[in-house]
């Protein structure tokens, strides 16, 4: 079992009404449930007199078979401002396999609009992303002109929060085709075919 805590009292000018110092504490808690495989929890919170940013995580990593590995994310924020108080979630869902010739990755994530993490480590909320990756190894016998060919499939989907809860159209997709070969002599050639769409948000440009 490891534990960390962090405290920490800021200056007055980073305070929102600049009357106060603000106050930040970081706990983590994790705990090895067998030789491989590990559960945690997180709590983060902010508070600047009457408002505050509390965030709250539990997680774990569920190591299986060698080469499967489960990984499973869930959150929660408590934010109170000059306009109210308001919670969201924010969770992740991911399965990988890392085997010498075959690996794959699964991976499906989401951060509502109004979820805050004042302490850090969430550039981007409102969105839900999904994604599929398959990695295919071949390699040449020792001494051949072609050592290793790397070939890995990707594709990625992000909706805007709400337009997933909908059922509505996909926001930005990513499809890549990646080849790594490494050839005799120590060169490597990598091609890498990618196809990707962007839509702007039209909140965005109401106006």
């Amino acid at each position: 079992t490891t534990l960390a805590l962090l405290s920490a009292v800021d200056s007055r000018d980073a305070s929102s009404s600049c009357t106060g110092n603000p106050v930040f504490n970081l706990l983590r808690l994790r705990r090895d449930i067998s030789s491989v495989s590990t559960m945690g929890m997180t709590y983060t919170d902010r508070v600047d007199g009457d408002q505050y940013n509390r965030v709250a995580a539990v997680d774990a990593r569920i190591l299986f078979a060698r080469e499967y590995t489960l990984n499973l994310h869930v959150a929660a924020s408590a934010t109170r401002g000059d306009s109210g108080t308001s919670t969201a979630p924010l969770w992740n869902l991911s399965s990988n396999r890392t085997g010498l010739k075959l690996g794959f990755l699964y991976s499906f994530s989401g951060v509502a609009p109004d979820f805050v993490a004042a302490s850090g480590f969430v550039p981007r909320t409102d969105f839900v992303k999904a994604s599929a990756y398959h990695r295919f190894s071949f390699y040449g016998r020792p001494g051949s002109f072609l050592e290793s060919w790397l070939i890995r499939q990707g594709l990625d989907g992000i909706w805007l929060y709400d337009k997933f809860r909908h059922g509505d159209g996909v926001q930005e997709t990513k499809l890549q085709f990646e080849n790594v070969l490494n050839l005799r002599g120590g060169w490597v050639v990598s091609v890498t075919p990618v196809t990707e769409s962007f839509l702007f948000d039209e909140r965005r440009y109401a106006s």
